[in-house]
């Protein structure tokens, strides 16, 4: 059994608090915290018996299906498909099982989730256009939803407090000037 020289540097469920942390030394401890988490023996006992077949680490397999995966869903449709399913069907899911379980404590996070996706669906519709002949579009889409709703990086809730928050703010400003009713 091959063992990696890993050393998490991280706690063990980190947390990435702003964008500019997502750099490769952090993502990558993130991953080795993943793949070498003691509390998940299913995971541990699959990653053991593929690194005993392949004969590399399961950093090295892992980074190596995430590359073979990138390059197809870049040049293929699939991208499309996995943005719909990550960007809309999931968190719908999600927000579902919220209101069926009543966890009032992740209203917040899913609903800017959704507040930050439909920002970015309204800049989406005048981008589409000169965009959609690109063939990595629905890929950069795709990450950009991927990056809003992993828990460990809650890039919807980076997102709206640096700059959704604000910008609605200037535009309520601008609405309720032209507005005859104020609340």
């Amino acid at each position: 059994m091959l063992k990696s020289k890993s050393i998490s540097i991280m706690a063990p469920n980190p947390l990435i608090t702003a964008w500019w942390e997502c750099t490769p030394t952090n993502m990558h401890t993130i991953v080795l915290n993943f793949l070498y988490d003691p509390n998940n023996s299913r995971c541990d006992l699959a990653w053991t018996i593929l690194e005993n077949i392949i004969k590399f680490p399961r950093e090295n397999i892992f980074y190596a299906f995430l590359i073979t995966l990138a390059i197809y869903i870049i040049f293929n449709e699939p991208a499309r498909f996995l943005f719909y399913a990550v960007g809309f069907a999931y968190p719908m899911l999600k927000t579902s099982r919220m209101f069926k379980y009543r966890r009032c404590g992740e209203y917040s996070r899913q609903l800017r989730y959704w507040v930050v996706f439909g920002w970015f669906a309204l800049v989406d519709v005048f981008l589409y256009s000169y965009m959609e002949k690109r063939p990595v579009y629905w890929t950069v889409k795709t990450v950009f939803v991927f990056y809003m709703m992993v828990p460990f990086i809650r890039g919807s809730d980076l997102i709206y407090h640096d700059f959704v928050r604000s910008f609605n703010k200037r535009l309520e400003t601008v609405i309720d000037s032209f507005s005859c009713y104020h609340e």
